[in-house]
């Protein structure tokens, strides 16, 4: 299991761009209200990172500490995106533009 374990994501992207994120995980001792047995995925309010932008070396940090009960944990990209200068209004880029470069587990 990761519980109790702190992560690092490392994200590379263009400079300036921003990332809003969340995960999600297997909690092994959480008993599941419908079936009555251990264990139940957790995405939520709780679970919701925040929006990130990157820095002037294209790289975006992102630290969180792991769940109790915690045996798999999955990172989810809700988008990447600009903010378009002439306008102010936000541009949804291709997600596929983000790489995560480094998962720290400390």
């Amino acid at each position: 299991g990761m519980s109790g374990e702190n992560i690092t994501l490392v994200f590379e992207g263009d400079a300036g761009n921003g990332l809003n994120l969340a995960y999600g995980y297997w909690d092994t001792a959480a008993i599941n209200p419908e079936t009555g047995n251990a264990g139940m995925w957790f995405n939520n309010d709780d679970t919701y990172l925040g929006k990130y932008e990157f820095d002037s070396n294209g790289e975006c940090m992102v630290t969180f500490d792991v769940p109790d009960n915690c045996s798999s944990l999955e990172i989810i990209l809700f988008n990447y995106t600009k903010i378009d200068e002439s306008t102010g209004s936000t541009i949804q880029l291709d997600k596929g533009e983000v790489q995560l470069k480094k998962v720290l587990i400390n």
